[in-house]
């Protein structure tokens, strides 16, 4: 059997639906890349860009303190507005410096294949309308049921 990654987000228009390009064999890793979907945007992307009054400092203990999780995306990374790589971040405590950056981390994930290679994957579901409502494993034969975390 087969299965594909559904998400389901809202943009400030309008709610979408989006499938992954990957296709899973192993049901066991589906079900993991959908918990890593959904702890990404509960762990990382929400607390920060969420919270308008967060500190740039906090935003750096936040990101620490979930480096640890097989979704994070490398190490302390930062891009620019247009997302493109800047550099790994050094700490500075200062927000000017790195003023019209952000962190790659709260916009890419990693994901598991089949194989168990990881990719990197970019989060249309994260932005400033952007918001995730769930992610579901979904069969490719369409008459069987899925499996579904909401946030």
């Amino acid at each position: 059997m087969q299965y594909k990654i559904k998400i389901t987000y809202n943009t400030r228009f309008e709610q979408r639906e989006m499938y992954l390009d990957e296709i899973f064999s192993n049901l066991s890793i589906a079900k993991k890349n959908i918990k890593s979907i959904a702890d990404h945007y509960k762990m990382c992307y929400f607390p920060i860009e969420k919270n308008y009054k967060i500190s740039f400092l906090e935003k750096q203990e936040i990101l620490k303190s979930i480096s640890h999780n097989s979704w994070f995306v490398g190490e302390m990374k930062y891009i620019n507005k247009e997302n493109k790589f800047i550099g790994n971040y050094e700490p500075v405590g200062v927000y000017e410096k790195a003023y019209g950056t952000d962190f790659v981390n709260l916009y890419h994930l990693l994901i598991k294949k089949d194989s168990g290679e990881l990719y990197e994957l970019e989060t249309a579901w994260c932005g400033y309308h952007e918001s995730l409502l769930k992610v579901e494993v979904v069969f490719i034969n369409p008459t069987e049921e899925g499996l579904l975390i909401e946030i």
